[in-house]
């Protein structure tokens, strides 16, 4: 072998090195990426599921689907956007029922205190919430949440279809037969159809992360209670005057509920 030779293959061989470490290094990073990405998923499904039941606990409250669907647009949200994953309007878990000297007062009370408890952990799943760092409790941490998650998710999508596009296995192999011009005429001799190789390409491609896939979808995002005070209020005597009877049996069932957990059998 001449040093020519010698020094081609070599360079062929370096060549091929580098593409490896290019390639099957650009795939370990996405991989790592979409790993942690699942990993966040996990954990922010309970703050989900806590959410939902606070928002199904509401629904509960307002007596109705009038009812229900009237708050949300009062508020600027459109019902027909709610999740497909709330199910039936649930009992909230009051530690007790308020005290009021009437009918309309208590339902007042009741509604506020489950508007709060929804707006609170519905605003942990959408923005997240301040902690402590259990290491160092001066610093404040802020829990993983679905406005920031879902800027991830775009983020390792684009990142993704660039890899896609500039990484195909197809094309890397190849390059790669290229550098063997022996090796690659035997092949064209034997018959070998390309199409097995581009096969491959939609098979080693990454397909993007979606939260939606994953259960998580968005809620409607409540604004703080003192924001709304007057006019919700206001809503909630006008749902009072439209059926006293319905609010007087939505609380007699709380109250049913409240004395079941505390007489167990």
């Amino acid at each position: 072998m001449s040093d020519f030779d010698t020094y081609a293959e070599g360079l062929a061989d370096e060549v091929l090195s580098e593409m490896a470490e290019n390639f099957f290094g650009s795939r370990r990073d996405m991989d790592s990426r979409i790993e942690q990405f699942k990993e966040l998923v996990i954990e922010l499904k309970p703050f989900f599921e806590k959410a939902l039941a606070h928002v199904e606990a509401l629904h509960f409250v307002l007596l109705d689907q009038e009812g229900r669907d009237g708050l949300y647009r009062l508020l600027g949200a459109d019902p027909l956007d709610l999740p497909a994953a709330l199910g039936d309007a649930a009992p909230p878990q009051l530690e007790r029922m308020p005290f009021a000297f009437s009918v309309k007062s208590r339902f007042r009370k009741v509604v506020e205190r489950v508007y709060r408890d929804t707006r609170f952990h519905v605003h942990a799943y959408l923005h997240g919430r301040e902690y402590s760092d259990p290491e160092e409790p001066r610093r404040k941490r802020l829990s993983v949440h679905y406005v920031g998650l879902k800027r991830l998710e775009r983020q390792i999508n684009t990142a993704m279809q660039q890899l896609n596009g500039q990484t195909s296995l197809s094309g890397t192999l190849q390059y790669i037969r290229g550098l063997n011009p022996a090796e690659l005429e035997r092949e064209k001799v034997a018959g070998m159809p390309a199409g097995n190789v581009t096969k491959l390409d939609e098979q080693f491609r990454f397909k993007p992360v979606d939260l939606e896939s994953e259960g998580l979808v968005p809620l409607p995002d409540f604004p703080p209670f003192e924001e709304v005070r007057g006019i919700l209020f206001g809503y909630i005597d006008a749902l009072y005057a439209r059926d006293k009877a319905a609010v007087r049996k939505m609380l007699g069932r709380l109250r049913r509920e409240l004395r079941d957990v505390r007489e167990p059998d």
